[in-house]
């Protein structure tokens, strides 16, 4: 059986990209950013750190490209 684990709300105010996560447990966490690719990048970040999804194997990739290790 499938579980939702957030809920996600995006809009645009004026020159701001707002986003919103809720979660299974009520809680909800705003996010703002001019860009939106920057607003995905820090909701997912969160969403993942929540779920514990990082390990040591991940790489961070840069925006012209590059990696991070």
């Amino acid at each position: 059986m499938e579980e939702p684990l957030y809920g996600i709300e995006i809009q645009k105010e004026g020159n701001i990209y707002l986003g919103r996560i809720y979660s299974d447990g009520g809680n909800v966490k705003e996010f703002k950013s001019h860009k939106i690719d920057l607003l995905f990048r820090d909701m997912i970040y969160d969403m993942r750190l929540a779920l514990g999804e990082f390990s040591n194997k991940d790489v961070e990739y840069t925006g012209d490209g590059g990696q991070i290790k």
